[in-house]
């Protein structure tokens, strides 16, 4: 329910280069420092334990930083991805595919363990698992057994599923009474 998000943004040394970013309720902008090549596939990691946030791009730690305005939110009644929650701005240019949501801070040597693998149903902490290779219409099925499936607005072009990569103009909203506690966590990640 609050204004924070995670997202590509300049950097702040180089405005031609693009790197992760996170935008707080409080207003900062936090940057990380490993630049983004465009038209690569990237894997990146977003953790968080408490007020503290890291950002892992390539299974390589980028940047920690502490922000107040982690602490005001610590569940998330429903998430978005590839769009801000108001489902019009920031909205993500490019693909996206493998996304999971663990219930643990992950470090850097399990990250670099998952960062290639997308066959995690029978990993405790694993919240949810989408793979974005199988779905139903306008479904995308949690691979992680808990059954927090998504629904995918945008374009009819993703009522057909293929291993093959995804379409970039349809967006993905999760939406329901499912809760999950991101007070410490891995946010997500994106891999190809």
């Amino acid at each position: 329910g609050s204004n924070d998000y995670i997202r590509l943004v300049p950097s702040s040394e180089n405005s031609d280069l693009i790197v992760l970013g996170y935008n707080s309720p409080t207003g900062a902008n936090h940057r990380g420092q490993i630049s983004i090549e465009p038209n690569l596939w990237h894997h990146f990691a977003v953790t968080r334990n408490g007020t503290d946030l890291s950002f892992y791009i390539d299974g390589n730690f980028d940047q920690s930083f502490s922000d107040a305005g982690l602490g005001f939110n610590s569940s998330l009644q429903w998430l978005r991805i590839g769009i801000h929650n108001n489902g019009w701005q920031h909205a993500f240019d490019g693909l996206i595919d493998n996304i999971t949501f663990w219930d643990e801070e992950l470090d850097q040597e399990k990250i670099q363990d998952i960062m290639y693998e997308d066959n995690f149903q029978f990993s405790e902490s694993l919240l949810a698992n989408y793979n974005f290779n199988t779905g139903e219409n306008n479904i995308v099925f949690d691979r992680s057994g808990n059954r927090k499936h998504g629904e995918i607005f945008g374009l009819s072009c993703c009522s057909n599923w293929s291993s093959d990569v995804p379409d970039p103009r349809c967006r993905l909203v999760f939406e329901g009474n499912d809760f999950i506690d991101f007070s410490t966590s891995t946010l997500g990640s994106i891999s190809k």
